[in-house]
């Protein structure tokens, strides 16, 4: 039984370490200016969409139809920018996939 439960702490804290390694990426931030300029030179992305929430961050849509890659921004009043989420396989025009009987 101590056998199980020791390699059962291991395989949790492994879990953790790979948790708090994706958190890290996620939680990318530097001057608004420079991660726009990154989007836009360092990987063609152009800003598609953006909206403004209650508490006041900026929440950009950047995006390279021909590559595919995209970037959630989140800019905060002080000109602060953080990567919410990146990733690919981006297709434009899709409706929502919406569960039967929601209206739209």
């Amino acid at each position: 039984m101590k056998r199980i439960l020791t390699i059962s702490r291991r395989a949790g804290l492994a879990l953790l370490l790979s948790m708090l390694g994706a958190t890290a990426a996620l939680a990318t931030c530097g001057p608004a200016d420079v991660a726009r300029d990154r989007l836009a030179r360092g990987y063609g992305e152009e800003l598609m969409a953006s909206g403004l929430s209650g508490g006041g961050v900026l929440f950009e849509f950047w995006a390279d139809p021909a590559s595919g890659s995209w970037t959630i921004l989140m800019v905060r009043p002080d000109g602060v920018a953080c990567i919410g989420a990146s990733g690919g396989d981006l297709e434009l025009g899709l409706s929502p996939a919406r569960p039967e009987g929601m209206p739209l």
